[in-house]
This record gives C-alpha cells, sequence and structure tokens, in this order.
C-alpha cells in the first residue's frame, strides 16, 4: 500500500504540475490576445517600425497627401497587401502626422486581428512558412481559440489536483506540498524585474526603448495571474506553519 501511494503520488503531482503550467499558459495568451491587449502591444511596436522602414519626412509626405485628398472626400483609402484600408478624414485631418500614425496603426490591427485566415487556427499555425505568418497568433481566432482551452484546463488541473491532493496522507503535508507548488510558480512574480533587465540588456540602444514598452506591457498581463498563485501558496504555507504550532490532540484512555 505504502508503495502504490508514492507512486500515485509522484504520477499525480507530475500530471498536477503540468496541467497548472498549461493552465497558466493559457490564461496569459487569453489576456495576450484579447483585443484591447493586442492593440496595446502592436501600438508600441508598429508606428515606430513603420517610422523607421519609412522615415519621419516621407510620413510627412503622406500626411499632407491624404489631407489634400480629404478635401475632396471624407474618407481616403489605400492598399494593404491584398486588400485596402480605409481612414476616415475626420480621425487625422487637422492634427498632425504622429496621430496619423497612431490612426493607420490601429486601422492595420483591426485589419490583421478580424482577418479572415480561410483556416482553423490549428490549421493556420500548421501553414506557417514565413515570419509575416506568426501574426495569426495575435488575430481574433488564436484568441477564441485558447479562450476555449481555459474550461479543459481548470478542470484538468481541478481533477489532477485533487487526485494528488487525496493520494497525501495528512493535512499538513497536503498544506505544505500544495503551498509549495504554488510558491514555486508564483515566485516569477519576484522574477520578473530581473527577466527585463536581461532582456533589455541584449538589445541595442536605439531598439531598448520599444522592446522596453513591450515587455512591460506583457509583463502586466502575467503579474496578476502570478500574483494569485503567489498569495494562495502563501496562504497555504502559513496555514501549514501555524498547524506546526497548535498543541496535538492526544487520544484519551478508556477507563477499564
Amino acid at each position: 500500500m505504502g508503495l502504490l501511494r508514492k507512486v500515485a503520488r509522484a504520477v499525480s503531482g507530475l500530471l498536477f504540475s503540468v496541467s497548472l503550467l498549461s493552465l497558466i499558459s493559457v490564461l496569459f495568451i487569453v489576456n495576450v490576445t484579447s483585443r484591447d491587449n493586442a492593440r496595446e502591444i502592436f501600438l508600441k511596436i508598429f508606428p515606430n517600425v513603420l517610422t523607421k522602414s519609412i522615415g519621419s519626412e516621407r510620413i510627412e509626405q503622406v500626411y499632407a497627401g491624404l489631407s489634400l485628398a480629404c478635401t475632396q472626400s471624407s474618407t481616403v483609402s489605400f492598399p494593404f497587401g491584398n486588400e485596402s484600408i480605409t481612414l476616415n478624414c475626420s480621425e487625422f485631418v487637422n492634427t498632425n502626422s504622429t496621430n496619423l500614425l497612431y490612426v493607420m496603426s490601429t486601422k492595420f490591427f483591426d485589419n490583421i486581428y478580424y482577418r479572415d485566415y480561410g483556416c482553423e487556427f490549428v490549421q493556420c499555425l500548421q501553414k506557417i512558412s514565413s515570419p509575416l505568418d506568426v501574426i495569426v497568433v495575435f488575430s481574433s481566432a488564436s484568441h477564441e481559440f485558447f479562450n476555449g482551452l481555459i474550461l479543459p484546463a481548470t478542470a484538468a488541473t481541478a481533477l489532477t489536483g485533487a487526485a494528488f491532493f487525496f493520494s497525501i496522507e495528512t493535512w499538513p503535508e497536503r498544506f505544505k506540498t500544495f503551498g509549495l507548488y504554488f510558491l514555486l510558480n508564483g515566485i516569477f512574480f519576484f522574477i520578473l524585474p530581473y527577466t527585463k533587465s536581461l532582456i533589455l540588456s541584449r538589445i541595442p540602444g536605439e531598439s531598448a526603448d520599444i522592446v522596453g514598452s513591450v515587455v512591460d506591457a506583457i509583463f502586466n498581463l502575467v503579474t496578476p495571474i502570478l500574483l494569485v498563485f503567489l498569495v494562495v501558496g502563501i496562504i497555504f504555507v502559513s496555514v501549514w506553519i501555524v498547524g506546526k504550532f497548535l498543541p496535538k490532540k492526544t487520544p484519551s484512555k478508556k477507563s477499564k
């Protein structure tokens, strides 16, 4: 019986670890691929990339040309890949080229995010053949796919967690083990700032600001998840520690 319990504990512990890590990953990806969060990340990158690729002077010329076109129409269109992007003149006329970049980037993002890629998300991943194809990962199709995995991942974590829980013999040991599991995941909450520093130390100075803002946006999404695990782990470990100092009940002796 002792050997079987040890085997059951090892197997269920492994499955619980994998399920827990999968759940954290799914929650993180769902957060990143939601429209508002994905757009925030996109807008931190695309305007800067566009400015560097075509130059500020060219952008001023585009702004002047589009503003002139807006004297004849309330909207302007221009090609984007095999499609076209339409801008409302009221969104950028009488502002500046920086605002035009923001409006254009927002339209580009919506085009990418809501595009019909002509395949299921998993099939699209299998068809990736160039860096540009990876953009499907930040689409609404990606968000819907991973959002649909939350319930199965939660159920798997709950079931494997229950099996692991009951494979542990005593309550104090249960609180200690689960507390340490959650703490080991939540401890990354404190490691994130050092991770950011490590990432930025490998990025050239001119790109560090852009990468830094993107890293901040991504870390801000994962931080609440890690914080929950950290708090739960602290609670479990605290219960275990307090339990060690409580007086233990002694079995009452039956009078003969």
